[in-house]
């Protein structure tokens, strides 16, 4: 009886085999050894293709494009859409978001949503993103340094991840005072306010 394996192509008419060169080995162009289909090697099919020329690193045959293996090329377009690759072992960059692991995959750049090192966008997180014009970003949540990356609090707006200035709405004071109040308020000279126009106080 022909079966896969047996080194004989079983068809295109007679039946269903594509292949079959009679080596019983599932890693090359034609998987026909144990559990092997007898058709031409393709990512998604369960099988390595690893040898004699194949180049897949995996291929867990789930279809599934969000684990370690993406192997579904016929899923569609993915977001910000460039060279994707599938039966590769997942990795930052590749496009594709790795559940559990990545919280986005912009393709290893800036975009104003995805860090390149395939974290959300945040200012704090401690990653400079050039996308939305990040100039540092020291991660330590400090309103009150030279890198003002903290959350909004009732004192103060939340940090802008800019190089700290007089005006920004944050008191430089660490790690030494370089301002005594931010925002100014009014001239001093009117009572109307405590702040003057380079972030020291009145009087």
């Amino acid at each position: 009886w022909a079966r896969c394996g047996d080194g004989y192509v079983f068809g295109p008419d007679a039946g269903p085999e594509e292949c079959d060169d009679g080596n019983e080995n599932n890693n090359d162009g034609c998987p026909d050894g144990p559990g092997g289909t007898c058709q031409n090697a393709r990512c998604g099919d369960g099988h390595t293709y690893n040898a004699n020329g194949g180049n897949e690193e995996c291929d867990d045959g789930n279809h599934n494009n969000n684990d370690a293996c993406p192997d579904n090329p016929d899923a569609g377009p993915v977001p910000d859409a460039g060279p994707k690759e599938y039966c590769k072992l997942a990795r930052c960059g590749d496009r594709h978001v790795w559940s559990k692991v990545e919280s986005c995959d912009s393709g290893g750049k800036d975009t104003t949503d995805c860090d390149s090192d395939c974290t959300s966008v945040e200012c704090g997180d401690g990653y400079v993103n050039l996308a939305i014009k990040e100039q540092c970003d020291d991660g330590n949540h400090n309103k009150n340094d030279s890198c003002p990356d903290g959350p909004a609090d009732d004192a103060s707006p939340q940090g802008t991840c800019k190089y700290a200035e007089c005006g920004d709405g944050h008191v430089w004071s660490l790690p030494h005072e370089i301002e005594a109040c931010d925002p100014p308020r009014a001239s001093c000279n009117d009572g109307g306010g405590t702040c003057q126009d380079d972030c020291k106080l009145c009087g």
